[in-house]
């Protein structure tokens, strides 16, 4: 609430009652002169604010606040522990800031569908964690903090999409990345990547040096950049190595020793570094540099994929282990909008699904039959029902969410959902190599055939491209399900779901319940391994339907069979 009749601005964390507000403030501060409510008049001022306010008394949004456009407002804290939060309204700006993710799944998933190997998988998951941690950022910055729209941060939000929109338009397949003596878009990757996190920093520092709030505002800045201050440094080597080889004196030789490897196939197969050709075995290990022989093209990206992972492994250990006990973290972190999070995240795997309906539908077959529509149609009601299946296994209130439940569940629940959307993608991506293999009919030994929806022509034979096609959707698929089940365990805690088959009154065990536990486990088995023995995409298509179907109908089930009070769990 906003007190303009004198020159101090009293603002309140949403409480309960709206009209005590101004009684019981977070803090009170003198309201610059740029302030857009300033000059507004107190009476309409109230009556503006009046109107947003529902009938239970819920206060209004403090993330919205019209008036006119300034050059700068601080940023301030949105609530505080112990409050009752409030829903932000929507966002365009958000809305527009998740479109590019889009694209970014589109070309992410282009590289396993490209090269469905290790290796493939090693590109993929670098470029779409990084990715990946600028909307993270963004997200959990949005869901601690408000900022008003005024031309300093509008300038900033211009910045950051121009750095995510090169981010995306430089990844490429690995015959592109892996090239860095002839291509930009490793460096350039690696550059952008950079930039983006020092935009993410200059947020933080802001906070520390600017931000309205409680003095917990500060000990949050500081300790988010502790956090990413070794990914930044991982991030920053990445960039000079592969700006070193790009601008760097070029060896002719190499480059020509790489394009031969490329056109043979050799770089996509990590198995064939080491084949019978002396010369290939030379070429991996006979170069004067390491950075130099062919294998370390790929270093700037390995590098990219450990400094994620060692962001994620510190934040675990900082908030597990360093955090004082007690419920005293309180006193160093700023809590989130869990309400906020829900919804964004909500978002987010819209995105993720949404890019494989996309790689579906764009893929042109020229011959289409009963099996290409029965592996089409499958997929798609796979990944229609995927959207129900998600939503069904995460809550929708606040209070039954792994983070609000507790620190050590909040940030197992972020991990498993970073691995969860990551499999949604090779999900859509094993799906376009389905569909793509209803094109090999027609062109198979076409010189000029070229992946419609990847980039590349296959390089592998009919049997050994059905092989990786069946182990990258199983396996994708299983590694869905098996993250939905951690997250709802997380939601629930062990505990509780441990309860839920067995009474902790009587000690009766649920045999129904444990019934509807091992089919789900024996489900999750069968697609991880169903890649052993069937590789037809038709096949496929059809068992990863029935699976997810089965998965709803155990999930429903066990709303009944396990006597759950939330309908998320089981």
């Amino acid at each position: 609430m906003v007190e303009t009749e004198t020159t101090t601005e009293k603002v309140a964390a949403p409480s309960a009652h709206f009209a005590a507000a101004a009684v019981d403030n977070i803090y009170e501060y003198e309201v610059p002169e740029d302030h857009p409510n300033k000059q507004e008049d107190g009476a309409q001022h109230r009556h503006r604010m009046s109107k947003r306010e529902s009938i239970a008394g819920t206060p209004f949004d403090v993330s919205y606040h019209p008036g006119k456009l300034v050059l700068y407002c601080r940023p301030r804290q949105r609530q505080r522990w112990g409050d009752t939060q409030v829903l932000p309204r929507v966002n365009y700006g958000d809305l527009f800031f998740d479109l590019f993710f889009v694209a970014a799944a589109y070309n992410t998933s282009n590289i396993l569908v490209d090269s469905p190997s290790g290796r493939g998988v090693a590109y993929f998951l670098a470029t779409f964690l990084s990715v990946m941690g600028l909307w993270l950022d963004k997200c959990f910055y949005d869901a601690r903090f408000v900022v008003y729209e005024d031309f300093f941060h509008r300038f900033k939000e211009l910045a950051t999409l121009v750095v995510l929109a090169s981010a995306v338009l430089h990844i490429r397949t690995i015959d592109v990345m892996a090239n860095g003596t002839e291509n930009l878009d490793v460096f350039a990757f690696c550059l952008v990547i950079l930039i983006g996190n020092v935009l993410t920093g200059l947020r933080y520092a802001e906070v520390y040096w600017m931000g309205i709030g409680q003095p917990v505002i500060k000990c949050e800045a500081k300790r988010w950049l502790k956090m990413t201050l070794p990914y930044f440094a991982v991030i920053l080597i990445a960039t000079i190595l592969a700006g070193v080889k790009y601008y760097g004196p070029s060896d002719s030789t190499e480059n020509k020793e790489y394009a031969a490897s490329k056109e043979d196939g050799y770089h996509d197969d990590e198995a064939s570094h080491y084949g019978d050709d002396d010369h290939r075995r030379s070429l991996a290990g006979g170069s004067t540099s390491y950075y130099d022989s062919f294998e370390n093209y790929d270093v700037p990206i390995y590098l990219l994929l450990a400094g994620n992972i060692v962001k994620w492994i510190y934040l675990v250990i900082d908030i597990r282990f360093c955090f004082p006990g007690g419920g005293r973290h309180k006193e160093c972190v700023v809590p989130i909008n869990v309400d906020f999070m829900i919804h964004r995240n909500g978002e987010w795997n819209m995105l993720m699904l949404g890019e494989s309906i996309l790689s579906l539908l764009i893929v042109d077959v020229p011959s289409e039959d009963k099996q290409y529509y029965a592996t089409f149609y499958s997929g798609l009601l796979t990944v229609i029902l995927l959207q129900y299946l998600h939503f069904r296994s995460q809550p929708d209130h606040a209070d039954e969410h792994a983070l609000r439940r507790n620190k050590d569940a909040g940030v197992g629940w972020t991990c498993f959902h970073m691995i969860y959307s990551a499999a949604l993608i090779a999900v859509g991506a094993a799906f376009t190599l389905m569909v793509l293999e209803f094109t090999y009919a027609d062109y198979e030994g076409d010189d000029n055939h070229r992946f419609l929806a990847g980039g590349g022509g296959s390089r592998y034979g009919p049997e050994e491209r059905r092989q990786r096609t069946a182990h990258l959707f199983c396996i994708s698929l299983a590694t869905v399900w098996f993250c939905l089940d951690v997250m709802t365990l997380l939601h629930l805690g062990i505990n509780t779901s441990h309860n839920r088959c067995q009474c902790s009154g009587s000690e009766k065990f649920n045999v129904k319940g444990i019934i509807l536990v091992i089919m789900r486990v024996g489900l999750l088995v069968f697609m991880a391994t169903l890649s052993q023995y069937e590789t037809h995409p038709e096949n496929l298509a059809v068992a990863g339907l029935m699976g997810v179907l089965l998965q709803l109908v155990l999930r429903k089930l066990g709303t009944k069979y396990l006597s759950a009070a939330q309908i998320h769990a089981y």
